[in-house]
C-alpha cells in the first residue's frame, strides 16, 4: 500500500468518509490520506499525467477502506436493504 499523494501530489484527495459530508453524516476515517495498492496508484498517476496536458486534475473520494469502516457501513446500510 502507498499513499497516493506520495505517488502524485497533483491528484486531489477528498476522502468523504473523513468528514461528515457523506451519506452517513458521520466521520468514519481519522485522516484524509488515501492509501491504494501500488499498481492502482501508479495507474492513477498515469491518468493524472494525461489530464495535466489538458489542464485537468483527477479527484478521488475514497481509497483503501479498513474492514472496521466497511462493517460500520454495512451496519448503516445492509446489503439486503439495497
Amino acid at each position: 500500500m502507498v499513499d497516493l499523494k506520495e505517488v502524485n501530489p497533483h491528484i486531489l484527495v477528498e476522502m468523504k468518509y473523513a468528514t461528515e459530508d457523506n451519506f452517513t453524516k458521520k466521520r468514519l476515517y481519522d485522516s484524509n490520506r488515501c492509501f491504494l495498492n501500488k499498481s492502482t496508484a501508479f495507474k492513477l498517476n498515469a491518468v493524472q499525467k494525461e489530464l495535466e496536458e489538458m489542464n485537468l486534475r483527477l479527484k478521488v473520494w475514497d481509497c483503501y477502506r479498513p474492514l472496521a469502516v466497511q462493517r460500520t457501513l454495512w451496519a448503516i446500510l445492509p446489503m439486503n436493504d439495497m
